[in-house]
């Protein structure tokens, strides 16, 4: 008698050979039989988005929510066939719910920032990099939009596009030149890995760690502050660590290109907040 791990197995092959309809069919018999298992239902639901019956897709992603609301896998369906939709704000919504469960999955991140991005540039005619230079500079879908149609936005990074900043790779700080106009997760203020931290390059020799406290604090508690300097250099970085990840956001925002002791701060999260989550969200497991 064909058990579970049988049927599913069978049911995958079927859903990669792009035989949507016959993956559907094993998976709703298989469902019959083993109505409280998740992976059936996420699968029918994929075989059901890629036939664009978003209806049907919508009735399995909702069943699993109901049904299994600690699965991630649950809200991430429901996300998708919100996208499909065009209802980039409740995808959004959900790519965030995702977040909530496994907040390493870099995937529902990368995909709630496009969401973030679909919405800043629906019913405008710019592109999805001028979107993304938008999120970037403001933190959020409302202020972007207005800088696009306000025009802020291309004078402010034509401010920031001459910024250079000391590294901290292994062979030591290097002065670097960075033009702030793709987007990168560690120059975003709404801080998408939730960091505490924020590492500040183009640190002047005169500038102490009390003034960068007292300059970051205007924006969350700090909870302590590092510079980090090599006599060969001219210019240091610094550690500013936050109590709770609120602050860091707010302070890029406000404090990204400041000019201090005649340098321009560059500021971003530490590299190490970055950590690659390899997410897997199709395999019948």
């Amino acid at each position: 008698m064909e058990g579970l791990e049988e049927i599913g197995k069978r049911g995958y092959e079927k859903q990669l050979w792009g035989a949507y309809d016959e993956a559907i069919a094993i998976y709703t018999n298989a469902i019959r039989k083993y109505p409280n298992d998740a992976r059936l239902y996420n699968n029918r639901c994929l075989c059901y988005l890629e036939l664009k019956d978003y209806k049907k897709a919508m009735e399995d992603a909702e069943h699993m929510i109901l049904m299994f609301p600690t699965n991630k896998k649950s809200y991430y369906r429901k996300a998708e066939i919100l996208n499909k939709l065009k209802k980039f704000k409740e995808a959004e919504e959900y790519f965030r719910q995702v977040l909530n469960l496994d907040p390493l999955c870099e995937d529902a991140r990368a995909q709630a920032i496009e969401a973030q991005v679909s919405q800043i540039c629906k019913d405008l005619k710019f592109s999805r990099k001028q979107g993304l230079q938008a999120l970037n500079y403001t933190g959020n879908v409302e202020d972007a939009r207005k800088a696009l149609i306000t025009g802020s936005l291309e004078a402010r990074l034509k401010e920031l596009e001459d910024i250079i900043y000391v590294s901290d790779d292994e062979d030591g700080p290097t002065v670097i030149l960075n033009s702030l106009k793709e987007y990168d997760p560690l120059q975003d203020p709404s801080n998408p890995y939730h960091s505490v931290s924020l590492w500040v390059g183009c640190i002047s020799k005169g500038v102490s760690e009390s003034f960068l406290t007292n300059l970051f604090s205007k924006y969350g508690r700090v909870k302590s502050v590092r510079i980090m300097s090599d006599s060969d250099k001219p210019l240091g970085y610094a550690f500013i660590n936050f109590h709770d990840s609120d602050g860091p956001g707010k302070a890029m925002k406000n404090l990204q290109g400041a000019m201090v002791e005649g340098q321009k701060l560059y500021i971003k999260y530490p590299d190490n907040v970055k950590i690659a989550a390899a997410t897997r969200n199709s395999r019948f497991k």
